[in-house]
C-alpha cells in the first residue's frame, strides 16, 4: 500500500443505500497519539482499510517473527481489530501495519461476491480508534523489546 496511491481515489458509490458513510469521507489520515502517521482508504467494497506507518523491528527473522507474534497476541480476544500484513513504507526502517474492515458489512458488493460478515458496518470513527488501539500495541512492543526473545519461552 502507499498512501500516495490511495489519496486520489473516489469510491462509486452509485449502487450504495443510504447509511452512516453518507457523511464520510474516502480518504483519511491523521497522527496517532503515539506519534505514528495513519491513514484509512475506501476499498473497493466500500469498506474501510487503513495502514498505520511504524518501526519496523530491526534484527534476524526470528525476531521480526516474534514481534508479529507478540503483536496479535496482545490482540487475540479482538478478533476484529488483528493487525494483518504489514508491508514495508517508503521510509527506511518503518513498516505499514494495514487492517482491513472487509469482512464486516460494508455499502457495496463485498470483494468475490462474498455474502458473510462478522457485523455491521465498522465507520471513520470506529476505524480510527481501532488503528489508535493498534498504534499503541506497536509502540508498547517496540519499547518492551520482549518480543527478541518471543521463541525462548
Amino acid at each position: 500500500m502507499s498512501k500516495e496511491y490511495h489519496r486520489d481515489d473516489v469510491a462509486d458509490r452509485s449502487g450504495w443505500a443510504p447509511g452512516p458513510w453518507d457523511g464520510e469521507p474516502d480518504f483519511y489520515e491523521w497522527t496517532t497519539a503515539v506519534g505514528y502517521e495513519a491513514y484509512m482508504f475506501r476499498l473497493d467494497s466500500g469498506a474501510w482499510a487503513a495502514a498505520i506507518i511504524a518501526p519496523y523491528p530491526q534484527g534476524k527473522g526470528q525476531e521480526v517473527m516474534g514481534f508479529h507474534h507478540t503483536l496479535r497476541e496482545k490482540r487475540w480476544n479482538q478478533l476484529d481489530h488483528l493487525p494483518g500484513m504489514c508491508s514495508k513504507s517508503d521510509i527506511e526502517g518503518y513498516s505499514e501495519y494495514c487492517l482491513s474492515m472487509e469482512h464486516w458489512a460494508s455499502p457495496g458488493p463485498a470483494y468475490g461476491g462474498r455474502t458473510w460478515n462478522r457485523g455491521p458496518y465498522k465507520t471513520l470513527v470506529e476505524l480510527k480508534q481501532i488503528c489508535e488501539e493498534v498504534g499503541q500495541d506497536i509502540f508498547n512492543t517496540h519499547k518492551e523489546g520482549t518480543y527478541v526473545n518471543y521463541f525462548q519461552r
